[in-house]
């Protein structure tokens, strides 16, 4: 029973590292880190108003916190783009969440499975409009 409370331990010290580093990355794209705060928040309200689990909310808030890393490798002209963007260009957009969970993936951090999940399918939606499709989206996609 200790490894496995070690091994969360672990886990929830490691995803709060991730945060971190996130946010400072961040700060240097107003933008991002403006929805990023904003998402973060909503994230805190909705969990307590829905009640849910503590280990639900983690998730949540990391998710929260890491939906849109990959924008931060998308060009900035782009993200500030005030016309329409091109096809090319919001294929590219459209790679953020792949963007951010490779990233996530090959820094080797220990991220739970929902929350990856999370992160891929944030843009999809309940009538599977979205983009990276997903026949049944998790509850936590759907929060996002």
């Amino acid at each position: 029973m200790k490894t496995r409370v070690d091994l969360r331990e672990k886990i929830y010290r490691e995803q709060l590292h991730i945060l971190e580093q996130f946010l400072k990355k961040i700060s240097v794209r107003s933008e991002i880190e403006q929805h990023t705060r904003y998402l973060f928040s909503f994230a805190e309200a909705l969990s307590k108003l829905m009640n849910l689990p503590a280990q639900d909310v983690h998730f949540f808030l990391v998710s929260a916190a890491l939906h849109d890393l990959g924008k931060t490798l998308v060009p900035e002209r782009i993200l500030q783009k005030k016309s329409s963007l091109t096809s090319s260009e919001f294929n590219m957009v459209k790679l953020h969440p792949v963007i951010g969970l490779r990233t996530i993936e090959a820094a080797g951090l220990l991220v739970p499975q929902e929350v990856k999940i999370a992160i891929h399918h944030h843009h999809e939606t309940p009538d599977g409009s979205g983009y990276y499709f997903i026949e049944n989206p998790t509850f936590l996609s759907r929060l996002l």
